[in-house]
């Protein structure tokens, strides 16, 4: 399948394609039968047990992450992001959670072949993966001293500078019972904290929109 130069200019622009060759990259993925899927609101990508070893790539729309068991939105993935990395080369034999299009979502997939393929060619994209599995892991560790130590103001706002990703407004995905849930907290402690941030002047709340004011005063919650 064909892939424009606005899509291989996206994906070569990611920390895992940085510096990969463009035409070796090109001509592996037009020679894949099944290269980019739409998928409409609400359709499941993957789940526990139903996925491929392939790797996504978000063209357009945005992906929520959910834990399986509970329900609860762990993450939204949006344009320009991957998926699947951390579990193309596992074992396990089951996928670690479910992915929902949060809204039309168009993905464009490389197969774990290709990635091998890739690999061989070109030892920046090894060196890439490798650095980009190092990073999540480091991820994944902010995210268990966030949700299982601290007061409910710290784990809120670790889980807030999480969310932000770098932007000054967010948009919860998730009702504030299951925000609770996530974060171990009660929904009584999850509405005072919110509000302690409100009053120190480190956000602006209003619903689910929610607008970083003063990052230093938001960390300045985290292991208090």
């Amino acid at each position: 399948m064909k892939v424009t130069k606005q899509v291989l200019d996206a994906l070569c622009s990611t920390k895992l394609f940085v510096g990969v060759s463009r035409k070796n990259l090109s001509d592996l993925l037009e020679a894949q039968e099944k290269t980019i899927v739409t998928y409409k609101r609400g359709d499941v990508i993957y789940s526990p047990d139903n996925y491929e070893s392939s790797l996504g790539f978000i063209i357009r729309g945005s992906v929520n992450v959910i834990k399986p068991a509970s329900g609860v939105i762990i993450s939204t993935l949006s344009k320009g992001e991957v998926f699947g990395a951390i579990t193309l080369y596992s074992q396990r034999g089951y996928y670690v959670s479910k992915l929902v299009a949060a809204t039309e979502t168009k993905v464009l997939f490389i197969d774990k072949s290709t990635i091998n393929v890739l690999m061989i060619q070109d030892k920046a994209l090894a060196i890439n993966f490798i650095s980009y599995l190092s990073d999540r892991l480091y991820y994944l560790n902010s995210r268990i001293d966030s949700f299982t130590g601290g007061s409910a103001e710290s784990r809120l706002a670790s889980f807030l500078i999480e969310s932000f990703g770098g932007y000054k407004t967010l948009q919860l995905k998730q009702p504030y019972t299951k925000l609770a849930d996530s974060l171990d907290i009660g929904r009584a402690s999850l509405y005072r904290a919110f509000d302690s941030f409100v009053s120190s002047g480190a956000i602006e709340k209003d619903g689910k929109y929610i607008r970083l004011l003063n990052e230093e005063k938001l960390r300045e919650y985290i292991n208090n």
